[in-house]
């Protein structure tokens, strides 16, 4: 099942004090973003679009040759940053689920993603992924 995924990564991430991008922070080898994408690959995702920040040119220079890269250019939160992928949503059949992630979700698993857009596809109209945080402190 084919899906758009849409990837926020247009935070500062401000509390990790790190001159590098925080979807550019590796974990087990890898950059955070680039879990995230591989699950969607492997869900079914026939597009990926990235949103950044203008201030994110290493993180633009990274993306652009894999995925398309949207700029929010103020922060006004997620529906904003949605909305900045509209030029690209309106190309897409009208049936097409779209699932919207986060850059600094490396656990997320192609399965859920999968689910996800199933869901969708059967009629779901919004459908929403949760946990409990063992230590919610970060």
């Amino acid at each position: 099942m084919e899906f758009l995924a849409i990837i926020l990564a247009a935070g500062k991430g401000s509390r990790l004090k790190s001159n590098l991008s925080k979807p550019l922070h590796e974990v087990a080898g890898y950059p955070l973003i680039t879990w995230v994408s591989k699950a969607a690959h492997a869900a079914g995702a026939s597009t990926q679009i990235c949103v950044i920040s203008p201030d994110e040119q290493q993180l633009y220079r990274e993306l652009s040759h894999t995925m398309k890269t949207v700029i929010q250019v103020a922060p006004k939160g997620t529906g904003d940053a949605v909305r900045c992928c509209l030029p690209h949503i309106e190309k897409l059949p009208k049936d097409c689920p779209i699932l919207i992630l986060y850059a600094d979700t490396p656990l997320i698993q192609a399965d859920t993603l999968r689910d996800l857009a199933n869901r969708i596809e059967a009629g779901t109209d919004i459908c929403l992924v949760g946990f409990t945080a063992d230590d919610p402190t970060g």
